[in-house]
């Protein structure tokens, strides 16, 4: 009932409203209506194809376009005719396409070929023909309109055909026809390359099988280009018998063309279950002279399931395949490292580590043969040993390679062995352990000789001027304190992002007031070197005097960017601090952390409890992390009691980014004994730790764990009531994001466990006056969290809305909260949904 209720106060608003309302409630009429109203709605929009203002025009033909109706094909009809307007036209053009009526073509393939008197030329010299030229073509292409075939052929030779001719030629494909299919081949024989290349794309979008066949035979083209479009638009059409054809163009003499050769070979060999004839077609090419055909054979090969490629592939290929394990070209080498771990050879094991310790290979082959050996049926005490060497490596990604693997191996592990000196080896996470300790020997890496020294003058701009032989003053020219650190900031975050780009606009800062000076005449100008050391005499002159407190008075706007400056500085500090090189003991000691998140066994989580209270601050942090990754692959495990209070300790006694992964890790647990603390972080001074905290508590909330069974010793019961009142004060809070995870957080908690309607009520009215907070931002997402949680009440509430509100943009949140209640197919999940996923996706 309440969706009639809407499309009425809609519908209302459209004949009352001004030309904004009329646009808005347009949009909102085609989004909801059903298809029973659909002859009423459709009705009392026409006559607005006519309105006075043009964007509400453009907004009916596309509701018209996608409801139809009687009556709607010939008005649309008309107003393409008749309308004067060129922007209207391309509306309704494009509009005729999507309505999907036949009898549109004549009219659609009239405004293609001529221009009406009366289309504006604005000011920039544009013929807004052109743009309703185009959307008939595309709706030609809807359409299927095989009678305008000749005449989109003919257009390709026009002026105005040449800059549309790419959508002209899809237009043709789309058709489909025998006429159209047979038009495009022709213009692929006779046309120039770029047409040609042209042709090939638009072929692809084709659902004829004749287009398949003739991209086929493109592949044949003299042009370079029209064979790379030719091999996009196969791999496009998932045209997988075309393979073999693929395959050859792997030695074309074109690196374009064999670049695009590998990208379809890989798209088009990656099937389930391949058949004989397909893994013998990429076995044959590992002989091939191209170092390219043999890597792509590789890479394809090496995806494919272990099973399948043990009973596939022969001595024969195994034998080629370890021979390529030296080849001098890196990706055939390691392409054929991985392949090799899945053959389950009887040396596969001894040669693999041999290429891991192995100095002389490059760090590519040393990293795949570490990730190798995990890929591996069995490891052995052999496998535990390479890779705890290679934890010496002098490269980080080997380091962190044999990390992973001996993680990995721990699962397939097995001594080969049943005498007493094999029962006390080390297992693979007995050494992961190790390095998370700090007690696995390794020597630092000797620095590049490229590398300058550590204590070059001439790094950073740095100059010294020597106060004292005990003492120098450093600074760097033409910067100040903010910038340095800046600088430093910026250094740190390209060595660990060297392959991302940042771009950042810089905010002008206001006039701040001027610097505070001496009483007396004022200081003339000297150069840096004397300035430095007048401070200095100053300084030793007044070190005895009681410093005069100034208190300096700013403006709101100063203070608010004071603010932030203070805010950044403190990021950055913590920025440099997680992202600061390590030496090899701490780099070793911090991998480690991080590859034991997710493991379940009591011994890991013991020890990432220990280092919980470590000295690093980034250690901390990653053993949170650790074990938010554990608890959430299984909340229920006992062992993760014993973190239980180390977490609250960090959760009271941590930075924000201690905080925030403390919290997630508690959250993961679904331990009710954490609400207690972590209720108080509702109002926590850091935006992202009071989002992560109204995310644990409502996963928490919701837990199906049985506290008592679980063993929790929840000290203070947390109600639900109690948790959704406190979150609900959390949809007035100033970040917009905030707001959203609360909306979720308490749509969540009332379908756990319903309430009283009061405290319901209050929650949507709260939840209301979200979406209405800000710019209205959040309006669409509140409207989501109140279809969820009560449609029939939170329409009932805002619908009055619509009469009471004083500006078009204030009803215009109503209805977008509106559409969001009454979809008739929602796309999105609910609100507990949202929060599970989360939850898993930050575990994986």
């Amino acid at each position: 009932m309440s969706l009639n209720q809407t499309i009425d106060a809609l519908t209302h608003l459209l004949k009352n409203g001004d030309e904004a309302d009329r646009c808005y409630t347009t949009q909102a009429l085609g989004k909801l209506t059903e298809q029973k109203a659909v002859p009423t709605v459709s009705k009392t929009l026409i006559p607005y194809l006519r309105d006075r203002d043009i964007d509400v025009c453009v907004d009916v033909s596309a509701t018209l376009g996608t409801l139809g109706g009687e009556g709607v094909a010939e008005a649309m009809i008309e107003s393409l005719q008749k309308d004067p307007d060129g922007e209207i036209k391309r509306a309704v053009a494009e509009a005729l396409g999507e309505l999907g009526d036949k009898r549109a073509i004549p009219e659609l393939m009239r405004v293609m070929q001529e221009r009406d008197e009366g289309i504006e030329i604005i000011e920039d010299g544009w013929d807004l023909w052109w743009d309703v030229q185009l959307a008939a073509v595309k709706s030609l292409g809807k359409l299927k309109a095989n009678e305008a075939v000749s005449a989109l052929v003919e257009l390709l030779g026009s002026d105005e055909g040449e800059d549309i001719e790419a959508n002209i030629l899809r237009t043709l494909a789309e058709i489909g026809s025998e006429e159209s299919i047979t038009a495009l081949e022709a213009l692929l024989q006779k046309g120039n390359p770029r047409r040609q290349r042209r042709v090939a794309t638009a072929l692809g979008h084709s659902d004829s099988r004749e287009a398949i066949r003739i991209l086929g035979r493109t592949l044949q083209s003299a042009h370079t280009e029209v064979r790379v479009h030719a091999l996009q638009a196969l791999e496009a059409q998932d045209a997988k018998r075309y393979l073999p054809a693929v395959m050859m163009l792997l030695k074309d003499p074109s690196d374009e063309v064999r670049s695009a050769a590998i990208h379809a070979a890989n798209t088009l060999g990656e099937m389930e279950r391949p058949t004989q004839e397909t893994i013998d077609l990429f076995s044959g090419l590992l002989d091939d002279e191209s170092t390219l055909v043999r890597a792509t054979s590789l890479n394809t090969l090496a995806k494919l399931d272990r099973q399948i490629l043990q009973e596939k592939i022969n001595n024969e290929t195994t034998h080629r395949v370890v021979a390529l394990i030296g080849d001098a070209h890196i990706e055939t080498s390691t392409a054929a490292t991985r392949l090799f771990s899945k053959l389950n050879s009887p040396d596969a094991e001894e040669r693999l580590v041999e290429l891991l310790q192995d100095d002389n290979n490059e760090t590519a082959i040393r990293r795949q043969a570490a990730l190798s050996l995990a890929l591996m049926d069995q490891n052995g005490p052999a496998s535990v040993a390479a890779l705890t060497a290679a934890l010496n490596d002098h490269e980080k990604a080997v380091r962190l390679a044999a990390l992973s693997a001996l993680m990995d191996c721990e699962a397939h592990y097995q001594s080969n062995s049943d005498s007493e000196e094999a029962s006390v080896l080390p297992r693979p996470i007995d050494q992961v352990i190790a390095a998370l300790h700090g007690n696995i020997e390794l020597v630092e890496p000797q620095e590049s000789k490229s590398q300058p020294p550590a204590d070059s003058k001439a790094s950073n701009n740095v100059v010294e001027f020597k106060k004292s032989d005990e003492q120098e003053i450093h600074f760097n020219l033409g910067l100040d304190q903010d910038q340095s650190e800046e600088t430093a900031a910026e250094a740190s975050t390209a060595e660990n992002e060297a392959e991302e780009e940042v771009v950042t606009d810089e905010t002008p800062l206001p006039d701040f007031p001027e610097s505070p000076t001496m009483e007396g005449k004022s200081r003339e100008s000297v150069s840096t070197l004397d300035s430095i050391a007048m401070d200095n005499v100053e300084a030793t002159l007044f070190a005895d005097q009681a410093e005069e407190e100034t208190t300096l008075e700013f403006d709101e706007e100063t203070q608010k960017y004071l603010g932030i400056l203070e805010q950044n500085e403190e990021v950055q500090l913590r920025r440099e601090r997680r992202f600061n090189k390590a030496d090899i003991h701490t780099d070793v000691r911090r991998m480690a952390a991080n590859i034991l998140g997710g493991v379940e066994s009591e011994a890991a989580i013991t020890e990432l409890n220990h280092i919980l209270n470590d000295e690093d601050h980034e250690m901390r942090r990653l053993a949170a992390e650790a074990l938010a990754r554990t608890a959430a692959n299984n909340p229920e495990n006992p062992a993760l009691l014993q973190t239980h209070g180390t977490l609250v300790s960090q959760v009271h006694l941590g930075d924000p980014d201690i905080r925030m992964v403390a919290i997630r890790a508690l959250g993961a647990m679904e331990n009710r004994a954490a609400l207690a603390p972590l209720i108080e972080h509702l109002q926590d001074e850091d935006t992202i730790v009071r989002m992560e905290t109204i995310r644990a508590v409502t996963t928490i909330a919701i837990s199906e764990l049985d506290s008592d069974e679980a063993g929790h010793m929840v000290t203070r019961e947390v109600s639900n009531q109690e948790l959704l009142l406190a979150i609900g004060e959390c949809l007035n809070d100033e970040q917009p994001s905030v707001r959203k995870y609360a909306a979720d957080a308490v749509t969540a908690l009332l379908q756990h466990e319903p309430t009283d309607e009061e405290t319901t009520t209050n929650i949507i009215q709260k939840i209301l006056d979200a979406g209405f907070a800000g710019a209205g931002e959040q309006a669409r997402h509140m409207g989501r969290a109140l279809r969820t949680l009560d449609p029939e009440t939170s329409s009932s509430h805002l619908l009055p809305l619509l009469a009471s509100m004083q500006s078009s943009a204030e009803r215009r949140f109503v209805i977008e909260m509106l559409e969001e209640i009454h979809q008739p197919t929602p796309s999105h999940q609910s609100p507990h949904e949202i929060l599970l996923n989360r939850q898993q996706r930050q575990a994986a």
